[in-house]
């Protein structure tokens, strides 16, 4: 993942000398494998309608707009998925503390707000490690700059403590 910004200059240098399509993907290795990631396609619809035939062999396109905006909302994801399971984390340290076994309290988590984390948290055949999380999360804060955002800059602290940086996010809880 980069950031939107890294988009625009890499835009600027390309001139119109090549064609930019800004397409992160949302998924993981298993998802990969299996031709199912979201492209988040951004860019001008006529370059987008002549590699969408490509693009949708990675599976589903979603079209997000001008350069730069596939992006961003791959920093909005990346940084929902981070901070939901930091929230995870903490609920679950809550439920040891006041006795909740630990599969009741993800079996309950899975039906409310939490849910999306929960089954990212207990899903096999991913890899997003604290690397790469801590990384996305610190192109948001840039993104930032200014703007109040604790629970970003909490999850962030979190992820800077990992002891395994190579570890999947999801062993934070």
């Amino acid at each position: 993942t980069i950031g939107p910004g890294a988009v625009h200059a890499l835009a600027q240098r390309l001139a119109d000398r090549v064609d930019l399509v800004d397409a992160p993907v949302a998924g993981s290795v298993d998802a990969a494998r299996t031709g199912g990631l979201t492209v988040l396609a951004a860019g001008t619809d006529a370059v987008l309608d002549r590699v969408a035939p490509t693009l949708e062999t990675l599976g589903r396109v979603r079209r997000c707009g001008p350069l730069g905006a596939g992006t961003a909302l791959k920093l909005v994801l990346n940084t929902a998925l981070v901070t939901g399971l930091a929230a995870l984390a903490d609920t679950l340290r809550v439920a040891d503390a006041v006795g909740v076994d630990r599969e009741v309290a993800l079996d309950a988590l899975t039906a409310g707000p939490l849910g999306g984390a929960v089954a990212r948290a207990t899903k096999s055949g991913v890899s997003f490690s604290t690397a790469l999380a801590d990384k996305d999360l610190r192109l948001a804060l840039v993104e930032l700059a200014d703007r109040p955002a604790p629970v970003v800059h909490a999850a962030a602290r979190v992820l800077d403590s990992a002891p395994d940086q190579n570890a999947d996010i999801a062993a934070l809880i």
